[in-house]
């Protein structure tokens, strides 16, 4: 598997797969050339030329890369490649064995996911949040550390949570706002607004 994007993510996508015990051959892909191996065990490779040749031989690849909009490029990209896009979902989460996930996206440890929940593509839900029931998220969402969702609640595509905070029941939040860290969502936020009150 290739991990695209060598930064806190990507690093932390890793951790997710050596805790799920995955066994195959690991490699990193980071535009970003002073960063040339991790934990002196992991490649790095750094143009696409070099990312083209490895995806001949393994085309299973996941984008951990915090910003939606440049993650959903890269993943349009390396996708038209051939590469293969996978869901990380660590063994550490509890999702509801029904939910249907995406091909595409990164769940870390301690997440909970209710009843229910729609989940879009490339989203990335931080360790110790939870999704409660019936809730849609659209795509290219990132939910930070510690956030809850008190279903049932519509999330928009490209939209930001901030750590800590708390989205209440029937609460709409449209395309590409931004919730910033620790605030509590009482109303619906419009597309583009960055939630202050």
């Amino acid at each position: 598997m290739i991990i695209i994007g060598a930064g806190g993510l990507g690093q932390e996508t890793l951790g997710i797969l050596i805790q799920n015990n995955y066994k195959n051959n690991i490699i990193f892909f980071d535009e970003n050339e002073n960063i040339n191996n991790l934990y002196q065990k992991y490649t790095v490779i750094h143009n696409y030329n070099d990312l083209l040749e490895y995806l001949k031989f393994d085309n299973e690849f996941v984008v951990a890369i915090g910003s939606p909009r440049l993650r959903e490029k890269i993943y349009k990209k390396v996708k038209s490649f051939g590469g293969k896009p996978v869901s990380v979902i660590s063994k550490f989460s509890h999702i509801f064995q029904f939910n249907k996930l995406p091909e595409f996206c990164i769940i870390q440890p301690s997440v909970g996911i209710s009843w229910g929940v729609e989940i879009g593509e490339g989203c990335v839900i931080h360790i110790n949040s939870t999704i409660g029931h019936k809730s849609k998220i659209g795509n290219f969402v990132n939910i930070g550390p510690g956030v809850n969702i008190i279903g049932p609640c519509a999330i928009g595509n490209y939209v930001y949570i901030g750590a800590g905070s708390i989205i209440l029941n029937g609460i709409t939040i449209e395309n590409n706002a931004i919730i910033p860290a620790g605030k509590v969502v009482t109303r619906d936020v419009k597309e583009f607004e960055v939630f202050e009150k």
